[in-house]
């Protein structure tokens, strides 16, 4: 009956160690299921925001696309702009030269048709001064500064 006695104090003392052991491991087991609900939800969190990200990066590329061919079609116009102001330029200083040489050719006109109407009984009384360029010669034209125009 000793025997019997003390095997089943050791028996209940294996039950209780073993109850232990699986308190500990349900412990452990409620652990790292939460632990892997946070991990699953941390994951889940991550790939929102890769793909909130992944969204942005491609919207930032269009965007970037977009201000590029703005930015070619500005440097297009630009020296389609550049290139027009050259030829005005150019024109304008063209017609500035032939407007001052029609000058020229109509004072020397002018000079040359009063001296044959002095001589011919005409004016010729000098009242008249008729302003030369003496800077024509040479095939270059170089305007007097003998009158000054209000900015024409």
């Amino acid at each position: 009956m000793q025997q019997a006695k003390r095997s089943a104090k050791a028996a209940q003392q294996a039950a209780q160690q073993a109850m232990n052991h699986v308190s500990v491991l349900t412990a452990a087991l409620n652990n790292a299921q939460g632990a892997s609900e946070h991990a699953q939800q941390a994951a889940s969190e991550a790939a929102s925001e890769l793909a909130s990200q992944t969204a942005m990066v491609g919207q930032a590329k269009a965007r970037v696309e977009a201000v590029e061919e703005q930015l070619h079609a500005a440097r297009i116009d630009f020296d389609a702009t550049q290139e027009a102001a050259q030829k005005a330029a150019s024109s304008a200083q063209e017609a500035q030269n032939n407007a001052a040489e029609a000058a020229v050719d109509a004072s020397v006109g002018h000079h040359e048709a009063q001296s044959h109407s002095s001589s011919s009984g005409g004016h010729g009384d000098g009242s008249e001064h008729i302003a030369t360029n003496h800077n024509y010669g040479h095939g270059e034209f170089k305007p007097s500064n003998q009158y000054v125009f209000g900015g024409y």
